[in-house]
């Protein structure tokens, strides 16, 4: 036990000290010379030292790894929303204009007479099938926020 209290007076770090106590009980229990067993339980030390950190690396690595796919999935699916989004604006934009605007063309006054009401039908159309075709592109998209559709004819 004298190593044992002088290698714990002299060390800085209590690995050290660890190392001295499993030198001690070797050096009783094996009858082996003090400097192999010294070394034999450094190598032993190091090994299990290095093995803890490589499994707290391990850990780490597939926390981050989770984290990293959970970020990404979510960036790609708002980015497929945004792209779907403004997609849909532009194709209705480009469908409701030649409908509205021969419409309002037609409805401004010439000679100080009150401006009508112009003819909504054709705008309202115009949203129905961009909606339409939203629902559409987004049914495409592969999203992981999506729910799975049902099978024809199941019910819930």
């Amino acid at each position: 036990m004298r190593c044992f209290s002088t290698s714990i007076h002299h060390s800085a770090s209590v690995r050290f000290a660890f190392e001295a106590f499993t030198l001690n009980i070797s050096h009783h229990s094996t009858g082996q010379s003090l400097s192999g067993s010294k070394s034999l339980t450094i190598v032993r030390m190091s090994r299990f030292l290095s093995l803890g950190r490589h499994r707290l690396g391990f850990a780490a690595a597939v926390v981050a790894g989770l984290a990293a796919r959970l970020v990404a999935g979510l960036v790609a699916g708002l980015a497929a929303g945004l792209v779907a989004g403004l997609a849909a604006g532009l194709v209705a934009g480009l469908i409701a204009a030649p409908a509205v605007v021969p419409v309002m063309s037609a409805a401004a006054p010439s000679e100080g007479l009150p401006v009508p009401v112009p003819d909504l039908s054709a705008t309202v159309q115009a949203v129905a099938a961009s909606w339409q075709f939203a629902a559409a592109a987004v049914g495409r998209l592969p999203s992981p926020l999506r729910l799975p559709r049902r099978a024809p004819g199941t019910t819930d």
